[in-house]
C-alpha cells in the first residue's frame, strides 16, 4: 500500500486508520479530531497533545484511530 504525504498549506482529509507522511521539514500540525504521530510508518504512535492552534511537530507520519480527520500543515 502507498503512503501518501500531505501537503503543506492545503487542508486534507485523511481516513481513519490510514497513514500519511508528513512533509520532510519542521510543520505545525493542525488536526480535527487530534491525531496520532510517529517517525516510523510502523510506530511507535504518540497522541497529539498540541495546543487548538497547532502543535509543531518533525515527526514523519501521522494518522488519525478514531475517525476521519481534517490535517493542515504549515511551514513553522
Amino acid at each position: 500500500m502507498p503512503t501518501y504525504q500531505i501537503p503543506c498549506g492545503v487542508p486534507t482529509q485523511i481516513a481513519q486508520n490510514a497513514v500519511w507522511a508528513l512533509p520532510s521539514f519542521k510543520v505545525r500540525v493542525r488536526a480535527e479530531p487530534n491525531c496520532e504521530l510517529a517517525q516510523s510508518a510502523t510506530g511507535p504512535w504518540a497522541a497529539m497533545t498540541g495546543p487548538v492552534e497547532g502543535f509543531d511537530s518533525a515527526a514523519s507520519f501521522i494518522r488519525c484511530t478514531t475517525a476521519a480527520a481534517m490535517v493542515t500543515c504549515v511551514k513553522g
